[in-house]
């Protein structure tokens, strides 16, 4: 037998690449390289099992042809002897190292159908395995039951106990990477929902960070941005505000909790907007300065009954059932009596349901909650944002 002879890259080499492809989807063909290298491995696959556990597929494989990893994926897995074995030895628990000398002998090994019509194939014989996800592991809920399996040909010598140590130790790592990398494909997945859900309303919404830059915005939004009835307040994307601007003022003030709506006039058009503060400032943090917070802005063009908004707005602010009723009211302005009267109700019960919806809006009068909701009635001029500055 003759030993692979492959220049063996460093750990610090492996470990930079397991940890730079976290965030991206193409880079673990170049990691299963780089280990493969590192043990000194002929081929080698990053296998999943779905949570049926009826099929498995390939998320990354390195010196197997498609024919050969289609083949394992659609019928050999059933009758894999190595992974039977391990099963049996609880070697497919999170964390664990085998190696497949120890699981059964090589010449168990070539009595199989296994080996003699899928392994020579490869060729393959030797086997070293890492299982960095199981199904009954609480971490199998945010990364689906995972192994490192690497393989060398019949004609290399098998893996050695410095092989299968320092597997065990580059273990958590490939744990931890794997898991941080299914992390970040949720969130992506989360953030594709989340953003075909903003295109659809009729309105504009954008979110900012902590310092002011803008996070996302839907394409209503977009659509008013490039609009040059409003260039007063807006730059070309990703730049989104004019620096200086009152809207530039109501985010960044908003970013210390201090939201509100702003009147937004163009040449022939006006624009509401209303700025939210998304996490409310923390503790002080020296006395005098604040932990800021992110902030959704949103955009309503007030010649359009803003069905979806108000429906936005008693899921933000979290109105109740009774409180939601009498938006579409105040919308029309009408007066407390009136309500009352509309809804069958006593004044004083649609009075109590007012102050409730000021006390959860952070608005003090019924038409500040107008304007938050973007009426087309004539509006009153806000408070300003910012001393000595008025709204327009």
């Amino acid at each position: 037998m003759q030993d692979t002879c492959t220049q063996r890259p460093s750990e610090d080499v492996v470990l930079n690449a397991l940890y730079s492809a976290v965030s991206g989807e193409l880079h673990w063909a170049d990691v299963l390289r780089t280990l493969s290298a590192y043990f000194d491995a002929s081929s080698a696959m990053l296998k999943l099992s779905d949570r049926r556990q009826c099929a498995h597929s390939f998320f990354v494989s390195s010196q197997l042809s498609d024919p050969v990893a289609k083949a394992y994926t659609d019928y050999w897995w059933r009758y894999d002897p190595w992974a039977k074995a391990a099963q049996k030895n609880l070697n497919f628990q999170q964390s664990k190292v085998a190696r497949g000398s120890d699981l059964l002998t090589v010449r168990e090994l070539k009595q199989t159908l296994f080996y003699k019509d899928f392994l020579l194939r490869i060729p393959a014989e030797h086997l070293l395995l890492s299982t960095i996800s199981d199904h009954g592991s609480a971490d199998s809920l945010q990364s689906p039951p995972a192994s490192f399996c690497f393989m060398r040909a019949p004609d290399c010598v098998d893996f050695s106990d410095a092989d299968v140590k320092k597997l065990k130790q580059l273990t958590p790592h490939l744990h931890r990477a794997f898991k941080l990398h299914w992390q970040w494909r949720s969130s992506q997945a989360q953030l594709l929902v989340f953003q075909r859900s903003l295109n659809g309303l009729d309105f504009g919404v954008l979110f900012f960070d902590a310092t002011g830059r803008m996070l996302s915005v839907n394409t209503v939004a977009k659509e008013i941005i490039a609009d040059p009835e409003f260039s007063q307040y807006f730059l070309p994307l990703p730049h989104v505000m004019q620096i200086g601007s009152q809207l530039d003022h109501l985010v960044h003030a908003t970013t210390r909790g201090k939201g509100g709506p702003l009147n937004l006039s163009g040449k022939t058009q006006r624009l509401l907007a209303f700025a939210l503060p998304v996490a409310y400032p923390g503790r002080v943090v020296d006395k005098r300065k604040i932990a800021r917070c992110a902030v959704m802005l949103m955009l309503v063009d007030p010649r359009k009954q803003p069905g979806a908004a108000i429906d936005f707005m008693v899921r933000s602010f979290k109105l109740s059932k009774a409180e939601s009723r009498i938006l579409p009211l105040l919308f029309d302005n009408h007066t407390p009596a009136e309500m009352a009267d509309m809804l069958g109700l006593k004044i004083s019960t649609i009075r109590s349901q007012l102050s409730s919806v000021y006390a959860k809006t952070g608005t003090t009068r019924q038409q500040e909650l107008i304007l938050l909701l973007g009426a087309a009635p004539p509006i009153r001029q806000a408070d300003p944002v910012v001393p000595n500055r008025s709204v327009h």
